[in-house]
């Protein structure tokens, strides 16, 4: 009788029967376990191939939450202002609306988490250009706390860091004029940034002078 380790050939037997009675039983966890490893690699490889990178990503700092179309319009005003940044042919602006510092009753900075993406925000290299409302300007975008670059906002026509968009087309067609605009800040560069202020602020400055140009 021959033992298991007497592996029989194709020829010997045929390939149906070699592939089920001798590959499969010597080396089925092997074989199962190259098949893991590339469906994984092929899902990695997908992934990563069909992700879509953003031109920028910013933060909208707001005391009252906007409704979802007001919120693309102003998404699609600072997309056709930045155009393809990146070029890889599509247009996308991943804007962050953080509600703060609200008077409405519901409000709780505590469930929301809000605040503690404010703050961590500061540290994030890849965000550069905020939105504030009023309120939230003046509490996250005091000229004394350093966080935005006022020299930078002076060449748009700023005052303390803080560019006014009342007088945006796109921003007046949504209403947010007045008490009701919105303030553009560029983030000053931060110690784990180790790019130039040209490469840094490149996104950014291309939404500004699309908005305001």
């Amino acid at each position: 009788m021959r033992s298991d380790d007497d592996k029989r050939t194709i020829k010997e037997l045929g390939l149906k029967t070699w592939a089920s009675d001798v590959l499969w039983y010597h080396y089925k966890w092997v074989i199962m376990g190259t098949l893991a490893a590339l469906l994984t690699a092929a899902v990695i490889i997908g992934l990563t191939v069909g992700k879509r990178e953003n031109d920028a990503v910013m933060i909208l700092a707001v005391s009252e939450t906007m409704d979802s179309t007001k919120l693309n319009n102003i998404k699609l005003a600072l997309g056709a202002a930045a155009g393809d940044l990146n070029g890889d042919g599509e247009i996308i602006i991943s804007l962050n609306e953080l509600t703060l510092n609200s008077d409405g009753e519901d409000y709780d900075p505590t469930i929301t988490g809000d605040e503690t993406s404010m703050m961590t925000s500061f540290l994030q290299k890849n965000i550069v250009l905020y939105l504030f409302d009023k309120i939230n300007l003046d509490i996250y975008a005091s000229p004394d706390d350093g966080r935005f670059n006022i020299e930078l906002a002076a060449e748009y026509g700023g005052e303390n860091g803080a560019i006014p968009l009342g007088g945006v087309e796109a921003f007046k067609e949504l209403g947010l004029t007045g008490e009701n605009q919105l303030y553009a800040c560029f983030k000053v560069k931060t110690f784990n940034v180790h790019e130039s202020d040209e490469e840094y602020y490149r996104a950014a400055r291309a939404i500004m002078d699309g908005l305001l140009g």
